[in-house]
């Protein structure tokens, strides 16, 4: 089932809440609050965080195309059907990260408000 405004911008094949773009939003969600706790208070910047975010997106999108890449020249899978694909085009790359990073907006933005990055592990101003 395709969405016909998600496909065109952001490459999801089964609309904006598919298993792709769904899994980029909680990733986006999660990865603050985990990034803010494995800091353990010493990540005050919500830009640090974001930058962080968008490293793990990138690096996730990454590893998708090296995956597509060894089934395509190592194991001469053909993959005629964008839905084989990990990553299938350009836009669903581009896709996911902007979804990964716009997940990643209202966990920032909730942890700063929360004052959380400073409080985080006892460690109070």
């Amino acid at each position: 089932m395709r969405d016909g405004l998600c496909l065109p911008y952001f490459g999801c094949n089964a609309g904006i809440f598919g298993y792709d773009g769904f899994l980029h939003i909680l990733n986006g969600l999660a990865l603050p609050f985990g990034f803010a706790w494995l800091g353990k208070g010493r990540v005050r910047s919500p830009l640090y965080l974001l930058s962080l975010v968008a490293l793990v997106a990138v690096g996730w999108e990454a590893a998708e195309f090296a995956y597509d890449h060894i089934r395509i020249v190592l194991f001469h899978i053909n993959l005629t059907d964008p839905n084989q694909m990990a990553q299938p085009t350009n836009t669903d790359t581009m896709g996911d990260l902007i979804l990964e990073t716009l997940g990643a907006i209202p966990a920032i933005i909730s942890l700063k408000a929360g004052n959380l990055l400073e409080c985080l592990h006892g460690k109070e101003e």
